[in-house]
């Protein structure tokens, strides 16, 4: 705890992760280090973490956030925050000069938001700083994801197709680029070959709502109805709840309407047993507030 609120995050999450090897069950452990991964945007260990810790029983209502969200979740304050924390790692901070940035990208934080003039600077020159980090970390894939998503928003296909050809590490296990690829698929009419990307992303991530809503649109052209009736519901379900989650205050107070909604999404997306923990988790929230 003191090397978290020093700075010295990096050697905090190894302290915590040490936690957990020798007490699993530790709410408080799994907690920091989903905090952690999610403030370094680490999606990857952000999601197997938040799964570990609900198989343990070491789960809190934001570790299902954290599920759910790992592919959309930033903070209004995590470029602040997390570039303070790379000032304490000069030689080794790759991952937190990425992550600041994706924070400052796309948390939906804009110039008006804030009367500091270096932060000011730095909204006005988002462009700019992608751009930089891209090339000081050709290969960062957190960098190339932000990449993609913005030329599928723009409608470049160009661009998504020369990104997904020169992607060196290896991405199979990683959803977006699933679904990138289905949008690439999609946006020259490659039905088939859209639907079966989309499913390969959903298989990895059942809860990308953003791929069952572009999914959507390749049913409709298959003229699969039932399946188009099912995404649409879940894929409306999981926006709502990217919507409610981005607008709270704090991911570890959310009102039990929000959490409810989270888990029927978790059941909608097929997900059961993950779901029936969350439920018992409020259930006991609940219990706790009469």
């Amino acid at each position: 705890d003191i090397r978290y609120r020093s700075g010295e995050v990096k050697d905090a999450a190894k302290i915590f992760e040490q936690l957990v090897e020798r007490d699993p069950t530790s709410v408080e452990a799994h907690r920091r280090l989903n905090f952690y991964y999610a403030m370094t945007v680490q999606r990857a260990k952000l999601i197997n973490e938040s799964m570990r810790a609900i198989e343990l029983g070491a789960a809190t209502p934001e570790s299902f956030v954290y599920l759910v969200g790992a592919d959309w979740l930033t903070f209004t304050n995590g470029y602040e925050v997390v570039a303070k924390w790379a000032e304490k790692y000069p030689n080794d901070n790759e991952d937190l000069q990425v992550a600041s940035a994706v924070h400052l990208i796309t948390a939906g934080y804009s110039e008006s938001m804030t009367e500091n003039p270096r932060m000011k600077e730095l909204l006005a020159n988002r462009k700019g700083l992608l751009k930089s980090l891209t090339k000081k970390f050709p290969d960062n894939i957190e960098l190339l994801a932000l990449q993609l998503s913005q030329a599928a928003f723009l409608a470049d296909d160009e661009t998504v197709r020369d990104l997904l050809s020169g992607v060196k590490a290896n991405v199979d296990d990683d959803s977006r680029f699933w679904r990138f690829k289905g949008w690439y698929h999609a946006f020259h009419e490659q039905w088939a070959e859209a639907k079966e990307a989309y499913t390969t992303c959903l298989e990895l991530n059942p809860y990308d709502w953003l791929c069952m809503h572009e999914l959507s649109g390749v049913l409709r052209q298959l003229e699969e109805k039932e399946e188009l009736k099912r995404i649409q519901a879940i894929s409306f379900i999981g926006k709502q709840i990217q919507r409610d989650v981005l607008q709270a205050p704090r991911t570890d107070q959310l009102p039990i309407e929000v959490l409810l909604k989270i888990e029927k999404f978790i059941r909608d997306c097929g997900q059961a047993e993950m779901a029936s923990k969350l439920s018992d988790l409020i259930k006991e929230m609940q219990r706790k507030q009469r």
